[in-house]
């Protein structure tokens, strides 16, 4: 069951989560901000509400503040891409046109998707 193309999938999921999960805990500040802060998103002023966020984050949390949720993030990531990458394997053959190309990285996104849903839920709660 385990093949190449699924590990180097969970890899990059892992990888690509590691380095990208500040930006994503940026983006909830700015998008569900604390109480604190509700005034200030009120501007529009995106530069100044990412700034602000960043604060924000820094003051309550620290650094680590920046990686909350970084293991469930990186589990569903890792087990999305595993399954979308085995998914488009098993789907393979030797002449696809591009129709079919398209259906089977349909298919593997939303097996991957379906299966990993219940971990997003779990993401965002961090």
């Amino acid at each position: 069951m385990i093949n190449q193309n699924g590990v180097y999938g969970l890899i990059s999921g892992t990888v690509t989560t590691i380095m990208l999960q500040p930006f994503e805990n940026i983006k909830m500040a700015l998008m569900i901000p604390p109480r604190r802060l509700q005034h200030l998103h009120a501007q529009n002023n995106f530069f100044n509400n990412t700034v602000t966020s960043c604060k924000y984050i820094m003051e309550k949390d620290g650094f680590k503040g920046f990686y909350k949720g970084l293991v469930a993030a990186s589990f569903k990531a890792a087990l999305g891409c595993y399954i979308y990458f085995t998914g488009l394997r098993y789907f393979e053959k030797e002449s696809m046109t591009a129709y079919n190309n398209f259906i089977a990285s349909s298919v593997s996104r939303l097996v991957s998707t379906f299966l990993t849903n219940p971990l997003s839920i779990i993401e965002t709660r961090f």
